[in-house]
């Protein structure tokens, strides 16, 4: 994995970002500085798809992205000091989607 590979190279740190910066560049690209996923995630407002992305903060980045399903926003966030990758609790369908 892409966390693995770090350690061997020695660098504990996680990745900074999951994607470029803009809300309209794909997600989970790994912002060129690793690689996530081989084609990055286009966003879209349509049910099944990731929107919404916004960092904030120097470093440690808390960056938040919005999952949209049957019509309501899902909030996840990642955290770059712990490399978490947390959907929110309570909002619209996270408890079911993380069971």
């Amino acid at each position: 994995t892409e966390r693995q590979t770090r350690l061997i190279k020695g660098d504990s740190t996680f990745i900074n970002k999951l994607h470029a910066g803009t809300v309209t560049e794909p997600y989970f690209d790994g912002n060129g500085t690793a690689t996530l996923l081989m084609y990055g995630v286009a966003p879209d407002t349509k049910d099944g798809h990731w929107h919404g992305a916004n960092c904030t903060g120097a470093t440690p980045n808390v960056c938040t992205y919005l999952f949209m399903l049957l019509g309501a926003d899902n909030n996840f966030t990642y955290t770059q000091a712990d490399g978490k990758f947390d959907c929110v609790a309570g909002t619209a369908s996270c408890d079911q989607l993380t069971k």
